[in-house]
């Protein structure tokens, strides 16, 4: 009799563990954050409204677009698993560009080691570009269409062809050259990918664009003045205003040198004090003590 009672007992409990797991959305074998996310990746998925999202999932997705310059292209559930929801970017060097997040069934964030609301697998995160496009810009798209953007409401264009066309993976392509300005005001002509992956990790901090600057902290503020080498003056009213740079190279393309800005300029930092820099050497020493926070 106490033999049969155990083996009741036992067999209780085996239902109540499974019952439990089963409405946790959680198989024992996929109870990992790495193994979970395969399983979401590997098993038939349907598209759902992202309002169908957990709200965690709906406010850090929602975070993450607004503070990366990123949209919801879709919204996918795994029945009994957890949710796959796509981002693209909509503006800058990687712009189309898709990542995707994976959450449990309640809303947790899953990362690929195991960690609590870590990256997604498969892609790391990006950084944001440290530098604007000079205007306008040429992408040619997938389709081998192309999308010119003019101004800072031009990326628009680029947004809405893959809202067209949600199932291309591949990204645009930029018509080189173009004009860059990065955030302390200096500009530089990328002529190909590898100088605008150099561009970009010297936005992550490892790359060398002058003399192992780091990072700038700062924006200028505007309006500021620059002198072209024919002793043209620019007064630049704000990031947008860049593009009459580009016009003067687009003019004159035997141009070998540079525009200079002219001091002082004002420069505000990220915590919103400014300071005034009265000439290169002083930007220089600005630059440099961003490296050193």
């Amino acid at each position: 009799m106490k033999t049969l009672k155990s083996l009741a007992a036992f067999i209780l409990t085996i239902f109540v563990f499974a019952a439990c797991n089963q409405q946790e959305g959680l198989n024992p074998t996929t109870s990992d954050d790495a193994a979970l996310i395969d399983a979401i990746q590997s098993a038939t998925k349907q598209e759902v409204n992202v309002s169908a999202l957990p709200t965690s999932s709906q406010d850090e997705v929602n975070g993450e677009c607004s503070r990366d310059d990123k949209y919801i292209a879709t919204a996918r559930l795994a029945d009994g698993l957890g949710y796959e929801v796509s981002m693209r970017q909509t503006r800058g060097s990687e712009v189309g560009d898709e990542t995707a997040a994976y959450f449990d069934l309640n809303g947790r964030r899953l990362s690929e080691d195991g960690g609590q609301g870590g990256k997604p697998k498969g892609k790391k995160g990006r950084r944001k570009d440290c530098f604007d496009f000079v205007y306008p810009v040429t992408f040619t798209m997938p389709d081998s269409s192309n999308i010119t953007v003019t101004d800072s409401s031009g990326w628009s264009a680029v947004k809405g062809w893959y809202e067209a066309n949600p199932d291309v993976k591949d990204r645009p392509s930029i018509n080189f050259p173009v004009d860059i300005t990065f955030e302390d005001g200096t500009t530089k002509t990328i002529t190909n990918e590898d100088e605008m992956r150099d561009a970009k990790s010297y936005c992550g901090g490892t790359g060398d664009r002058r003399g192992g600057d780091k990072t700038p902290c700062f924006d200028l503020t505007y309006p500021v003045n620059i002198t072209m080498p024919d002793g043209t003056n620019l007064t630049i009213e704000s990031k947008e205003g860049w593009s009459a740079v580009k016009e003067w190279h687009r003019n004159n393309p035997d141009a070998t040198e540079r525009g200079a800005l002219q001091f002082p300029v004002t420069i505000t930092y990220e915590d919103g004090s400014t300071q005034t820099i009265n000439n290169e050497d002083e930007m220089r020493a600005a630059r440099e003590n961003c490296g050193n926070d």
